[in-house]
């Protein structure tokens, strides 16, 4: 399962490789899962953006607009997660840190090691 409603660049530096969330509605749970992994951009996003697919006609400055690059460049892909307990996930649930088990595995810090990118 992917949260892609937890995207962003405050995300990756806050969650790390290994951590439980649990998906609270009204002080109760309605979801658990555990981060798995940083996801990895694919051409998709740039596809779904308007960049165009035939990256060998692309100017080189065209090419560092797109977003799989921008993705890439400051690892913001977002992440995979096991979903450890189901349920519903609705629009205004809160997402709470329940358990830390890597703490320097943060997964801008992984997304990095796995594809690189400038920060």
């Amino acid at each position: 399962a992917s949260l892609k409603s937890a995207q962003s660049s405050t995300t990756c530096k806050v969650f790390c490789i290994g951590d439980i969330l649990e998906v609270q509605r009204n002080g109760k749970k309605v979801a658990a899962v555990q981060i798995t992994s940083p996801r990895w951009p694919c051409y998709k996003i740039d596809k779904r953006c308007n960049v165009k697919q035939n990256r060998d006609q692309i100017a080189a400055d065209q090419l560092q607009a797109s977003v799989q690059k921008y993705c890439v460049n400051t690892s913001l892909c977002g992440l995979f997660c096991s979903v450890l307990e189901t349920g519903n996930i609705c629009v205004g649930d809160h997402i709470v840190l329940k358990q830390r088990i890597h703490n320097q595995l943060s997964l801008a810090y992984v997304a990095n090691l796995c594809y690189g990118g400038d920060k």
